[in-house]
This record gives C-alpha cells, structure tokens and sequence, in this order.
C-alpha cells in the first residue's frame, strides 16, 4: 500500500501546480513569464517538505509582482468570469440614451424630451420658411410646397419639403403653373365640335360645355361661331368676287371691263371693281 501514496501525492501536486500557475498567468501582465515552483512535493516522500499534504506549493513571486493574497476571489466567481467590462455592461445596457428630438407640427417646431408628452414649442416658421425636425430648426425653402411651373408642356411641382420641383408623371398640352396641374384643356377654350357647335372649356380645365352657333354666325371655326365656311357661304355683289376666309365674307374687285349686270337690270362693264356701267 506505501507504493502507492507517493503517486496520489505525485497527483495532487500536479494539480494544485496548474492551479497556481493560471492563477498567476491571470494577474500578470501580456508578455510575463510564469514563476518557477520553488517547493515541489517529493515524489519519494509520503509528505510535502511544509508539512501537510493539503497546502497547496509555495510559489516565488517574479520581480516586481507583489504576492496575492490567498484569499483572492476565485475564478469560478460570477463577477470574475464576466470581467470588469462585462460586469457592468449588463445595467448600461439597461439605460436608454435621453437625448432631445424635433418634431414639426404644421409651421410650429417643438422639442420633445424622453416622452411625446413633454414636447413644447420652440420656434414658428413664418412665411417663405420650413420647419424641418431633422434639422430642429426653420430654414429656407427652394419653393413653396403644391407650386408648379411649366417647361413647355412639362409640368414640375414642388414636393412637400420645398427642396426641389419635381416632374409630373403626365404630359400634356395644357400645362397649368397657376394651379400646379396637367389640365385636359385650357380654360375657357373653345374648339370646334363639327361645322356648327363648338366645346367650352370649363374654369376647372378638365369639362366642356357644347355651344350650338346659331344666327348671323352659323358655322364654327378654329373653335368660334362665324358667318362662312366656305365662299358659297357669302353674299354676291356686282363687280365684286365674294370669298371666305377664316370664318369673315370679303370682297374681290372685278378687273375693268369685265361683263356685269347693274342694279337696274341694265348690261354693262365693271369699272374699278366697283361700278357697272
């Protein structure tokens, strides 16, 4: 039974040896050398040279390294395992930052705190200026939100942060700046609805109402009631060629001498596209 004692011992020396030694590699900084065991238990003896077998290996400190309190808190403890960092990264975790934030409410900034609640006023954009929260201040707009403008037929509209003009998707004839829209047709624009009515454009830009020509000017024309569409459509008159343009009856002088009948009933000759004679 004796030859067995001095490896139990042999065991247990080796275990409290690793213990120690990561004990100290823990405390010492990057780069140390670990220390030598000045006192190892005799592998041929029944007993460490210290006394009792339970005592742990006395250690030579390195130079510089003052020793360590045996009763040092052990590896195993909840805070030790964490580390310092860890430790308290579980309550700053926990703290929510309280900073200030902006909000606009129409053309009034407020400031708000931790709640929506403790918001208050701080400042009101007037005229020609935007509220920006992003910002937490008023500032210049480029345009006034809804405007419009027109490139030819190309509508571009303001957007709502008054940055920029943005184009419309929809192309159209009718390019209304005044009220920032693509209208079907101009307001209060006529065109012609076959030889004898016409359609109205409404105020709104998009409507028509349907006008019958009637009376001295039965027919339409570029969209207006006229009294001729064709030449047929004028009076005669004695040597004068009657002829239609744009809608209006005109009077073309006869050369001299051309054949004509007077008002009388009388034949003659025209003179100076006027008289018969």
């Amino acid at each position: 039974m004796n030859d067995r004692v001095p490896r139990a011992l042999r065991g247990q020396s080796a275990r409290w040896e690793r213990l120690i030694r990561l004990c100290i590699a823990a405390l010492l900084p990057a780069g140390c050398l670990l220390p030598e065991v000045s006192e190892v238990p005799s592998a041929d003896g029944l007993a460490p040279s210290n006394g009792s077998a339970n005592t742990p290996p006395q250690v030579t400190a390195p130079e510089g390294v003052a020793p360590q309190p045996s009763d040092a808190p052990s590896p195993s403890n909840s805070d030790s395992a964490l580390g310092p960092m860890d430790a308290g990264r579980g309550s700053a975790a926990q703290e929510q930052p309280n900073h200030d934030r902006f909000i606009c409410d129409g053309t009034h900034l407020l400031q708000c705190g931790p709640g929506i609640s403790t918001c208050q006023p701080i400042e009101v954009c007037t005229s020609g200026l935007l509220c920006d929260a992003s910002m937490g201040r008023c500032r210049q707009a480029l345009c006034a939100p809804g405007t419009g403008v027109c490139e030819g037929n190309v509508l571009r509209k303001c957007n709502l942060d008054g940055t920029e003009y943005e184009r419309e998707d929809r192309e159209s004839r009718h390019c209304n700046a005044l009220e920032a829209r693509c209208d079907t047709c101009e307001p209060f624009s006529s065109i012609c609805d076959g030889q004898r009515s016409r359609r109205v454009c409404r105020a709104d830009g998009v409507t028509y109402d349907v006008e019958t020509c009637t009376g001295a000017s039965p027919y339409c024309y570029d969209g207006r009631c006229v009294v001729c569409a064709k030449d047929n459509d004028c009076p005669a008159a004695t040597c004068r060629t009657p002829f239609c343009s744009a809608g209006a009856c005109f009077l073309e002088g006869e050369p001299d001498g051309t054949p004509c009948v007077s008002s009388t009933g009388q034949a003659g000759t025209c003179l100076n596209g006027v008289v018969c004679q």
